[in-house]
């Protein structure tokens, strides 16, 4: 079973405290890294495990953790970077709101640490670009809304127009036909508001 609480100083790892199951870190503990790192939450044969949160200089992490990785539902901020939501194997993986340094946000689906599924993605100047994401590009169909009002809604392949589809721009001037790389090209059809 579990010893009592104690406290073992670690020339490479600089301290634990808490819990211990046959020589290795069991329950709930703190430990403290010798580059700043501290971690407060549940250990499971000497490995972050359970629910708990993980300071480093420059991050915090708060939320599930899975054989010493981050896993499960938790929130992370980190190089001016903010998000919240599902994580597997240390990544982003599953349902999840990005929030970037510049402003920008992306609320979806994420795989492999990258938007990747059903998603809507917000720049800072207020355009919204809504589809499915493949490796963090806008692939296939979906819809584009500028923040003056402009919308189109036809395919795209990594985040460009591209493809067949339809532009109305904030005036109701409407363009239908194929796009490249963000423009109107070869034949297509426009209608005056």
């Amino acid at each position: 079973c579990c010893k009592a609480p104690g406290r073992i100083d670690y020339p490479q790892w600089h301290w634990y405290a808490g819990p211990f199951q046959q020589g290795q870190w069991q329950g709930r503990g703190e430990w403290h890294g010798s580059n700043g790192e501290v971690y407060r939450g549940e250990f499971q044969q000497g490995l972050f495990h359970g629910q708990g949160e993980l300071t480093t200089p420059g991050s915090h992490y708060s939320g599930g953790f899975k054989l010493g990785r981050r896993d499960g539902e938790g929130t992370l901020r980190e190089a001016g970077q903010h998000y919240r939501g599902q994580f597997k194997d240390d990544q982003y993986n599953g349902a999840g709101e990005l929030t970037l340094a510049d402003g920008s946000q992306y609320q979806g689906l994420f795989a492999k640490g990258k938007p990747n599924g059903e998603g809507l993605r917000s720049d800072a100047s207020g355009n919204q670009f809504s589809g499915r994401f493949v490796n963090g590009q806008l692939q296939g169909s979906g819809t584009f809304n500028s923040a003056e009002g402009d919308q189109y809604i036809g395919d795209f392949k990594d985040n460009h127009l591209q493809g067949r589809g339809r532009y109305e721009n904030a005036d109701g001037d409407v363009w239908i036909g194929q796009f490249k790389e963000g423009s109107l090209t070869g034949k297509g059809e426009l209608f005056g508001a």
